[in-house]
C-alpha cells in the first residue's frame, strides 16, 4: 500500500515538472524516492534469523557465568526431619534436563534418582518433578541454596546449600530410564518418557544389545519402541564433532515393549 502511494507521488511530480524550475522538481523527486524507500522497508517482513530468539540454554550460557559450562554439578548434605541428612547430587545439562540423586542417610533403601526439566528465572532455579517442584536460589558464589515450597528463603541456622563441583559425577550417575528408542541410518535417539526430551544415543558400552533387540522387534524402519534401560547422560561431541550435547550412554538393557506408548 505504501509503495503504491509513493509511486503515485512520483508520477505527479514527473507529469507536472514543466510548471516548476528544474532544481525544485529534482529536489521533490529525490524526497519522494527516499520516502518510498523508507515506507517500503518499514513494511518488509523480518527474516527468521532476525526474529529468532535464543534458546534458554544459550541465554544461560551467556548471561549467567555459573552455568557457562555444562554439565553444571552441585552437591551437599541438606537437613532431614527423620534422618541425619540427605546427600544431594545434582547435574544440570544444557538442554534443560537434570539428574538428581538423593541419599537419605541411615535408611534402607535410601537412594532415589530422578530426571526432570529445570528452568532459571532471575536467580531462582526450579526443578520440575512429577511430585512437585524444588526451588533453589542461585548465589553470587555460583552455589545453590534450597528455598521453601513458596520460593522464599528458609529462615534457619541449618545448612541448605549445594556447592558447585567439578564434573566428576557424570560417569558415575546411571539411573533406570524409560523412553522411545529409534534407530535409522546409523543414528539412534531416545525420547525420555517423563520429560519428553530427546537424546542422541552413543554407540558405546552396552549400546549394541539395545540395537540388536530393537532390530529384532521393530515392524517398520525407524519405528519408535518403548524400552527400559539403565543409562547415564554425558556431554559428548555430536556427529560432526562441532559441539558438545547431552548424550545417552547405555549401561544395561532391561526390557523392551514393542507397540507400547509411554505410560501415563
Amino acid at each position: 500500500m505504501f509503495i503504491s502511494k509513493g509511486s503515485r507521488a512520483i508520477d505527479r511530480i514527473l507529469t507536472s515538472r514543466l510548471s516548476y524550475p528544474a532544481f525544485v522538481v529534482n529536489s521533490l523527486l529525490v524526497s519522494a524516492l527516499l520516502i518510498g524507500a523508507l515506507l517500503s522497508s518499514g513494511c518488509a517482513p523480518v527474516s527468521p534469523q532476525e526474529s529468532e530468539q535464543a534458546s534458554p540454554s544459550q541465554d544461560l550460557a551467556t548471561t549467567h557465568s555459573p552455568f557457562a559450562e555444562f554439565p553444571a554439578v552441585f552437591a551437599g548434605t541438606l537437613p532431614c526431619a527423620s534422618c541425619p541428612g540427605i546427600d544431594y547430587q545434582l547435574l544440570l545439562h544444557s538442554n534443560q534436563s537434570y539428574l538428581l540423586r538423593r541419599h537419605y542417610q541411615d535408611r534402607t533403601p535410601g537412594t532415589f534418582d530422578s530426571i526432570g526439566q529445570w528452568r532459571l528465572d532471575d536467580n531462582t532455579l526450579t526443578l520440575s518433578e512429577n511430585d512437585g517442584n524444588q526451588m533453589f536460589q542461585l548465589l553470587d558464589q555460583g552455589d545453590l541454596e534450597l528455598l521453601d515450597p513458596s520460593g522464599q528463603i528458609i529462615s534457619s541456622n541449618l545448612n541448605y546449600r549445594l556447592t558447585r563441583q567439578e564434573d566428576t559425577l557424570s560417569r558415575q550417575f546411571a539411573l533406570p530410564l524409560q523412553g522411545q528408542f529409534t534407530y535409522m541410518a546409523d543414528a539412534a535417539s531416545f525420547v525420555e518418557c517423563t520429560t519428553g526430551l530427546r537424546f542422541p544415543v552413543a554407540m558405546q558400552e552396552a549400546y549394541l544389545s539395545v540395537e540388536k533387540a530393537y532390530l529384532g522387534a521393530r515392524l517398520t524402519p525407524a519405528e519408535p519402541l518403548l524400552i527400559h534401560l539403565v543409562a547415564r547422560i554425558e556431554s559428548l561431541s555430536d556427529m560432526e564433532e562441532t559441539r558438545l550435547q547431552p548424550t545417552l550412554v547405555v549401561q544395561q538393557l532391561i526390557t523392551l515393549w514393542p507397540g507400547q506408548p509411554c505410560p501415563e
